[in-house]
Parts: structure tokens; sequence; C-alpha cells
């Protein structure tokens, strides 16, 4: 039924849409302003710029004042029903001025006097005018100096205009650098202008809208498209470490479709992601879509209030711009290896590791599994009784193919913008023989349409289909990685009948098995996302600069699962009598396994915005907003086991009696009320102030609606007057701000007593299924409260020549909900609430420095930056220790969250006398006599002569990195560009265990009498020992790396290789992530973004090289 519910959705969804589209279509062919629109002004004694201001708005011309002086200048017009050129001739009668209509375009200037008449123009120039990637500039302003003759350029950057023989052009845009052109006998000129980084007024997204950067008071950073596209990927959070200041990322899988980074936010929890508007994930949209990402670090977060608490990461995607069309047509082919190769350990050194085991062990002579002379011959290879098979090599393949692909139209006028975006990407795995893959599509269609003065229609449709096609084996577990290389190389990789599957040791059979969707069968997902949004923005022509804004986002998901589960029979094979013995089945039984799951949700914003400026010194923006989410989910999942065949993928060829069904469905909503009012006196003093007002269902009635406010200023120094005549200071900046912000991040409906289904209970003779209680309820369970404290200071020196930002910060959470089961004892009797027990504080700082010119024909821009940051526990749910030791080692309070305490060892004792006269005794092992050679040496750390968990101190920190660094270089020399992105992590530990695998890395690094090693990164084979697996530095290593994550080497194609071709642009490129690193953990053969653990048993990170082709129309 709900299936059928979607596909009525998706239906009426889709023809509101068309009709949308229609009605857009119409709109804007019958309301657009021309030379017969009439209106009524009545203005007195008002500029000539604030006249066309108004004019502008009304009839949606573009006025051009050549002469600042002209704009200045005062006029008095009153007309009633009058048309542009009514207006204009009444404003300017008996004035020395004059104006010229010319499409859209009217331009203004003052009447030539008698003598600039006689210096008549004796001839037509033109030419070109372009910023320094050759892109046209649009509506840049070409004019003769000291003279009213000038011109604006075209679409395409073009410009005419007459001109004497001598003189000088000064060609000027908002953003660029102002330059002055001597006239030559030329008449043809290539102008090419470079970006005025005082000047430049970029703009940022912040919560709710857009901010000018000069603007901002907040701790925000943002990346544009063109960052997050330098390398083919499928995944756009792996593009992102390195390139934000106080993002931290890491990496620690491979897999594809789910090999995204985890992000961290000034290493706090999992950020809020917001894309266009709302809450939703973007790891499976195409980095090509996006238009920038921003990063919200401290108070400027409050406006999203209770979600807000770790950040925000705001994703905007593309939208159509008022130009010509333009299609765009992007495609790559890409071939992907992974990062740190792990391979078996071969015959030879398992059979040695298993004799040396078993004489360490002190087992009989007599039975020693294997001689010298039969391991030099598994080493050798050459004898068909001695095998030696590549289990890793035959299962996986060095490197596998992946392929993106996309294609965008884009274009657009003043009354209809569009863009379209159709993304393909394909990912294989990593296995040789039929692993499937990973398959996504992205759709997108966005349009902007003047349907009436000051009332503009926007809307937005996503669909987005991921298909995961993979071995029944779940490549995210490690039974897969454990049987790929449990498989035994001293058995067959094929039987002389290739009906007969070979036996290999293990109890999954064999590697081929587990790697291969025919053998082992297969887990499949088709995943579907449709979401869409409108919005309707009507400009009240009553009040200047304010504006009604009515948003609606409807996101609908749909995705079905289904694993097929096989077990086939291995064997062996008797040379001697060619019969094939059965050995065994694998482990898994076979099974079949359905799931479907259903979500919708549907946001509503309902704003008023005001923006406006008084006597050109006063900047005042307001948003008033009121926001409503309602959240539903549901599925279910089914499944048979023992099926009667391996060829019927279908729940009735199960056995009835392993059926197990399960469902699930949840609802939740939010509302909330936010306010942001922002004030700049002459774009020198700033301040900016939010409130927000959530209320969740999550929490009790009288506890439901949590408060955020938030407050940030700022001083624009180098606007000071003392400071404007400094030619060497671009920007002087200083910010700070505190503000408050949520946390409900916990499961719904926690206040309740909760109650499970499926308890038995035995009445009389019967069995009876019913509920049992989950626990006690908190009816004053409330919000987690978070407090965040920035200062920073934004600069900028000799035209960019050098540039950065610095910031520091601390932030409180308080309120942390936990379970009191560390102060209470556990004979308490029932399930502890959650409760609002715990806060931690975070602290830390960033730094963002950078250079940006340009040395002849080469144009760089380079930039690094450092952040670092760490929390501690302010208070925690604990016991209260007593014992000195005790509250050093287990306690939380007072402590670094990411602290790891262990033994500090020594290497490994090398000898008998060394054990003897060691001045420690292993108290838990009950003295030293179990000790051996090869075994771990600890440190008595408190010199009392014993080895006990007192001597336990810090030997490490967490897994994710305290410190992060980035540097990204972009170099342009002619037609070629350069782009390279390299990303750093230190301040953290991993640990590491390299014995649990059979691979390489155990046999090659283990002790052995023969070296004797001390520094041995695994103790002796054999030892039964337990205080070799201590938790201790032996195991856990320094992580810290610097990798360059992403690189491209490009060539554009010239104009004189274009024309021809009618394209506009062309590019070819040379791409690749993950090219090389550089860390401690690279001589143990483990990535350092690795998960902890057995370094063998996940899927690897992969490194990528890809060559592809841009083309635009």
């Amino acid at each position: 039924m709900k299936h059928h519910q979607f596909h009525i959705r998706l239906t009426l969804v889709v023809a509101l849409l068309m009709v949308f589209n229609f009605s857009v279509d119409v709109s804007a062919q019958v309301t657009n302003a021309g030379p017969t629109t009439r209106k009524s002004v009545k203005l007195s004694n008002v500029t000539i710029q604030d006249l066309v201001n108004s004019l502008g708005d009304e009839f949606k011309y573009s006025f051009f004042i050549i002469d600042d002086a002209v704009g200045k200048s005062k006029v008095d017009v009153d007309v009633k029903n009058a048309t542009i050129r009514e207006i204009l001739d009444t404003a300017f009668k008996g004035k020395d001025i004059v104006y010229t209509i010319k499409g859209k375009n009217i331009t203004i200037t003052r009447k030539k006097t008698s003598v600039e008449v006689e210096k008549s123009v004796e001839r037509i120039i033109s030419g070109t005018v372009t910023d320094q990637n050759s892109v046209p500039v649009i509506g840049a302003s070409v004019k003769l100096i000291n003279s009213t003759t000038g011109t604006i350029t075209d679409i395409d950057g073009r410009f005419s205009l007459t001109a004497p023989q001598k003189g000088q052009l000064i060609i000027s845009y908002i953003g660029y650098v102002t330059q002055s052109i001597q006239l030559e006998t030329t008449s043809t000129y290539k102008i090419v202008l470079a970006e005025d980084n005082r000047e430049l007024e970029e703009v940022v997204v912040v919560g709710y809208g857009t901010q000018r950067k000069g603007n901002l008071t907040g701790s925000i950073t943002s990346v544009k498209s063109e960052k997050l596209t330098v390398a083919p990927i499928t995944n756009v959070t792996n593009v992102l470490g390195g390139q934000l200041s106080g993002l931290k990322t890491k990496q620690t899988s491979g897999i594809p479709g789910a090999d995204g980074s985890r992000l961290s936010i000034r290493g706090f929890n999992s950020p809020l992601v917001i894309v266009d508007g709302v809450e939703t994930s973007f790891s499976n949209i195409d980095a090509s879509q996006i238009e920038s990402i921003s990063v919200l670090k401290d108070g400027a977060a409050s406006i999203y209030g209770a979600r807000a608490g770790n950040g925000v990461v705001l994703v905007t995607l593309k939208r159509g711009s008022e130009a010509k069309v333009s299609v765009t047509v992007n495609g790559s082919l890409t071939v992907q290896n992974s990062t740190t190769v792990i391979r078996s350990g071969s015959s030879g050194q398992r059979s040695e590791w298993e004799r040396e085991a078993h004489l360490n062990a002190n087992l009989p002579v007599s039975q020693i599994p294997w001689t010298l002379t039969q391991i030099q011959k598994f080493y050798q290879g050459t004898d068909p009784a001695f095998l030696n098979t590549d289990w890793f090599s035959a299962a996986i393949r060095p490197w596998a193919p992946q392929q993106n692909h996309n294609l965008s139209v884009t274009g657009g006028t003043g009354k209809l913008k569009f863009y379209s975006y159709l993304g393909y990407n394909n990912q294989q795995t990593i296995s040789r023989h039929d692993g499937g893959g990973y398959n996504r599509l992205n759709f997108q269609t966005s349009l902007d349409a003047l349907l009436l003065d000051g009332l503009t229609l926007s809307s937005t449709v996503n669909y987005i289909r991921e298909q995961r096609d993979f071995t029944s084996m779940n490549l995210a577990s490690s039974n897969y990685y454990y049987a790929l290389y449990d498989s035994d190389p001293r058995y067959a990789l094929e039987l002389p009948d290739p009906a007969y599957l070979s036996y290999a040791g293990s109890s999954y059979g064999n590697a081929l098995f587990v790697s291969s969707r025919r053998l082992a069968g297969y887990s499949r997902s088709d995943n579907h996302n449709f979401r869409l949004n409108a919005s309707l923005t009507y400009d009240l022509p009553a009040v200047k600069g304010l504006k009604l804004k009515a948003f609606y986002h409807f996101n609908t998901y749909y995705g079905l699962s289904k694993v097929f589960r096989k077990q086939p029979e291995f064997y062996s094979y008797q040379p001697d009598t060619g019969e094939y013995v059965f050995e065994r089945k694998s482990q898994d039984p076979t099974m079949l396994a359905h799931g479907v799951a259903y979500s919708d949700d549907l946001t509503q914003q309902y704003s008023l915005n005001y923006e406006n400026t008084f006597d050109e010194i006063h900047r005042l923006t307001a948003l008033l907003l009121h926001e409503r989410i309602d959240y539903s989910n549901e599925g279910f999942d089914t499944q048979r086991g023992n099926l009667t065949s391996s060829v019927i993928d279908q729940l009735f060829a199960g056995d009835p009696t392993t059926a197990s069904n399960t469902s699930f469905a949840s609802e939740m909503a939010r509302a909330s009320f936010v306010g942001r009012v922002n004030y700049g006196y002459k774009n020198k003093y700033l301040i900016e102030t939010i409130f927000r007002a959530d209320a969740s269902a999550k929490f009790p009635k009288n506890g439901r609606w949590g408060y955020f406010p938030s407050i940030s200023l700022g001083w624009v120094i180098n606007e000071e007057e003392f400071l404007k005549n400094n030619t060497g200071l671009d920007l002087l900046k200083l910010r700070s701000s505190i503000g408050q912000s949520g946390d409900d991040g916990i499961g719904n409906y926690q206040y309740f007593a909760g109650y499970s289904y499926d308890m038995s209970y035995i009445l009389g003779s019967d069995i009876l299924q019913g509920l049992y209680s989950t626990g006690l309820a908190n009816p004053m369970l409330s919000w987690e409260r978070i407090s965040i404290y920035n200062v920073g200071a934004d600069f900028s020196f000799w035209q960019r020549k050098l540039y950065g930002t610095v910031e520091a910060f601390y932030r409180l959470r308080d309120g942390i909900p936990g379970y009191r089961t560390e102060s209470l004892p556990s004979s308490f009797g029932a399930s502890l609430p959650l409760e609002n027990l715990n806060s931690l504080d975070t602290r830390g700082f960033e730094l963002e420095l950078g250079t940006r010119g340009n040395a002849g024909k080469l144009q760089y821009d380079v930039s690094a930056n450092l952040s670092w940051s760490r929390s501690k526990w302010v208070s925690f749910d604990e016991p209260e220790y007593t014992d000195p030791d005790q509250k050093r080692i287990f306690g939380y309070t007072g402590k670094w969250t990411d602290e790891r305490y262990g033994y500090v060892s020594d290497g490994l004792f090398t000898s008998m006398d060394e054990i003897a006269n060691y001045l420690a005794v292993y108290s838990e092992l009950g003295g030293n006599e179990s000790i051996r050679p090869g075994d771990v040496k600890y440190v008595d750390m408190n010199d009392d002569g014993k080895i006990d968990w007192r001597d336990q101190v810090k030997i490490g920190q967490g897994t994710m990195p305290n410190w992060m660094v980035g540097l990204n270089m972009q170099l342009m020399y002619g037609d070629f560009d350069l782009n390279m992105l390299f990303q750093g992590a230190f301040g953290y530990t991993s640990y590491i265990d390299l014995e649990s695998a059979p691979t390489v890395l155990k046999y090659e690094n283990r002790w052995t009498e023969k070296e004797n090693n001390p520094s041995s990164m695994v103790p002796r084979p054999g030892s039964k020992n337990i205080a070799n697996w201590w938790y201790s530095d032996y195991r856990n290593h320094n992580a810290s790396y610097l990798r360059l994550k992403n690189f491209s080497i490009g060539y554009n194609a010239g104009k004189a290789l274009l024309k021809p071709t009618g394209l506009s642009q062309l590019r070819v490129y040379l791409a690749g992530t993950n090219l090389f690193t550089v860390s401690s953990l690279s001589k143990y053969g483990v990535d350092p973004e690795a998960p902890e653990g057995t370094p063998a048993y996940y899927y690897p990170q992969q490194r990528t090289i890809s060559c592809g082709i841009m083309v635009r129309y």
C-alpha cells in the first residue's frame, strides 16, 4: 500500500511541476515590462542615482551613469501614468543631461560641450573584456577619460565605441581593479581585468539567506565549486579535508558508495547538514552540482537552534543565471587501487610460524608440524605437493574501474532562469571476479521565474537513485576479510574438475567464494530519493527592501534491499585415486532476506526579509521566520533460511520454520521561530543578533521549547580614517561572538516509560507473547545546552599578496544525556532512564594564511590552514574514587576526553638472563616464571617493584586528530592549470594489531629466536603470555600523516582552436586522489586513516587516477 502511495505522490508532484513550468512560461511572456509600461512618479529634489534606483525596480531596466557628478545631480519629477521616456524627459528637462536606451540598458551622460563636439570621433574601436580565467565580464564600463563617451560590455564581454585617434580608456567593473588603457593606432583591444580583492564583495551563504563576506561577523568559512571538482569523486565529503579551517575529516573505508569521510567541526560530533535550506545528507550529491559549501562554526550556527550544537554545513546547489544558454559536458574514466595493499602470508611464512609456535610452546619435538626442508619447498613453490597458492591475487585485482559523467544546461533572462543537471557515477569493487559495484544517478532541474512585478517563483526537483550490488558477504563486515586472508595457500586454487570448488582450510571455503556474487550470492539495495522544493517571494512595493517568502520542501525516500546467501560445498582432490573428497560447506546456511523502508519529511518556512540602507551609511537587514518540519518513516524486514535451491531467490523456497519478520514506524515534528537583525554603520561597525525558539516532540510538553540566542560584533579597522590612506592594507577586521544552541540527538520519546513486544509469558499451560518494560521514565529530560565563544580577525595586505584569518574559541556543553550506570550499583533493579548528567568543554584555534597574485604569465593562489581543538570532561557521572590511582586511570572528570591509559613497553625480552635480572615482578601473572624471550617487557612506572594496573599512564590520544593542516595550491600558466591539495592530521593514535590476521605484516614483523630483535612488532609465535595483549603503547602508534589528497593538471584549449568548433571552452585533464602519503604507519603497511584493530579486516581507502574532458557550448 505504501509503495502504491509513493507512486501516486510521485505522479502528483511531477504533474504539479509541469503546471508550474507552464505557468512560468506563460507569465514570462505576458509580464515583461517594456517601453510601453506606465507608472506614476512624484519625487522632489532627489539625486539621479536615487531616481534610477527606483525606476530600475519598476521598469526592469539596467541604468548606467557614466559620470559620478551626473549621478549626484538633483532633479524633480511629477508625472502620472507615464512611460520611462516621458519620466526621464521630465526629469532632465533644462539639464545638461541626455540618455540613450539600448535594449534593456539605459545610459545617462552629460551633454557634450562645444569644445567636445569639435573633438569629433574619428574612428570606431572595439574589443573584449575578460577576467583572468578568460571568462567574459558582462556589464563592464568602458569610457574615454575626460569625456562623456562610454559604453558597457555585452553578454560576451564585447564593446564598441567611437574614439579619437589619441586618448585613454578607463575600464571598470565592481570587484575588479580599474584599468587605464592608452589608445594606439590599433582599433581592437583585448583587456583582462584582475580581481580587486579589497572591493570584491563575495556573497557567502549563511543560515536562511546570504550575506556579503565583508559584512560577516561570525566564524564562517566557505569553498566554491571549482575547488570541489579538481578530481572526479563519488563522495564530496572526501574533498573537504584540508580545504576549510576548523573542519576535521577522516575517511575510514573505501567501500563503493560508502566511502565518505567522517566530518567534525572543531572536534565536535557530526554536524548538521543543510542542503538548499533543508536538513539532508549531501554524501550522494555530485560535486559538480554544488555551487558552494559554507561551514558555520560559532554563534552564527545558533540560527539553527536545537540541531546546531555541533556546527552547521550549508550546501548550496547550482541554479540558473542571467546569461545565454550554456551546455556543459563532463566525462572521466578512473582506475582505483588500495592506498595500502596488505597481502596474505605465503605457505612458507605460515609453515614457519606454525613450527616456531610449536617449539616456543615447548610441545614435543616429534610432533613438529613442518620440517625445515618442507618449509623450503613451500618457499620454492616448484613441488606440486607443496603449493603456494596466491589466494589474495586470485580474489583481489590491483586496479578497479570507475567512471563519472554529467551534463548540465543553464541560462536565462531577467524573467526566467533555469538549470538542469544529469549525472552518472559507477564504481566497481576491488574483487577480481563478479564482485559487483555501486551506481548512482543524479538529476536536478531548477527554475527561477518572475511571474508578476515583484513576485518570483523558484523551484527545484532533485532525484537520486543509488544501486548497490555486492557479494552476500558484507563488505563492511570483518567476516569478508577474515575469509579472504584465512584461505590457506597450501591448498589448490582450482581442482581438475571446475565443477568442484576447492577447499582452502577456511570455515568459509575459500577466498574466491566470498568475493563472487555467483558463488556466495548477492547483497543488493535500490534506493530512490525524490526532493521537491518551491518558494514564492514577493517584494512589497509599499515598503522598500521588504520581502515576503513562503518555502515548501517535500522529501520522500523509498528503499529496497535483498540479500541472497548461498552455501556451496567444498572439496579436496586425491591425485592418487582421482577422488574428490567432500570437506565441508560454507559456515553460514542459505538465507534470503527482504527489506523495505519509506520515509517522508515536509518542511515549511514562512519569512519576512528586510534590507535597506539609510543615508548611505546605515545598513539594516532583518529576518523573521517560522519553520515547521514533520518526519515519518516506516518499513519492514523479513527472511527465511535453509532454502531448498541455490537458484530460486524467493521466500517461498525457504524453510517456514526459520521465518522471521519485523517492522517499524515512527513520527516526529519540530516547530521553530527565528529572528535575525544585522546592522552596519559605514560598513565599519557591524553587529548581528540571532534568536531562535525550537519545540521538539522528543521532550515532554513542559520542557519542549528551547531558546537559543547569539550576538556577534565586527569592526572593520581599515575603514577608519587613520588607516584609509594606508595603501598596503586591504582589510583588517576584528570579530567576536557568543551564541547558544542545543542538541536533541536522542531517541524519540525517551521521556516516556518504554515498552517492547515479544516477551514470553507462561500463563497456565500456555506460552504467550506480550509487552515488557524497557526502562523508567524521565519526565524532566530536557535540552542539552551548548554555549560557544569566538574571537577572530580577517586581514589582507598588498592586494592579497598576503591574506588570512585567525580564530580562537571556547565551547561548553552542559546537560549531556547519559545513564547513571556508574554512580548507582548494578543491583538497582531497573533499567535507568536518560538524564541530563554530564558536561564537557572544548577549546581551540584556527589559522589560515595565503598569497595570491601573478608573476609574469604565472597566476597563483596558495593558501594553508592549521587548526587545533581538544575537549575535556567538566563533569561525568562516575563513582566517588577513594584510590588516587583509580581516579587517575579510570576517572573522567577534569581529563581530556581522548586520553588513553595503558602500560608503557620497552620492547621485547631477548634472553632468560634479562628476565631473571628484571627488577619488577609481573604480579598479575603471579611472577615472571611464564615469561620467555620474545615477550613484551613493560616499565615499572611507579618504581614499586611490580608490574600491575597502577603502572598505567597516558600513552596516547583518540582516533580523531586534534591537529589538521591543509595546503591548497592553484597555479595557472597560459592555457595550463595545476591544482594540488595536501591534507595532514596530527595528534592522534591508533591501536594496530598485526597478529590476528595471517598477513605478511604478521610474519615479517614477528620476533624470531634467530634475529632476536627487541623492536619486533609481533611477540614470539605460540606465546600464551596474556601480558603480551595488555593495553599498552606496544600496539598504540602515532598515526600522524601528510597526504596529497587531490591533484590535477589541465589544458584549456585556446580561442583559435575553439572558434571553428563553436565551443566556448574545452579542457582536458589528468587528476588523482590519495596519490601518496607520508606517515609513521607506512613502515607497518597501514593507512593512517584505517580503523583501529586489525588493519587487514576492512575495505581499504582507494587511490584514484583519472583522465577526463570538459566541453562547454
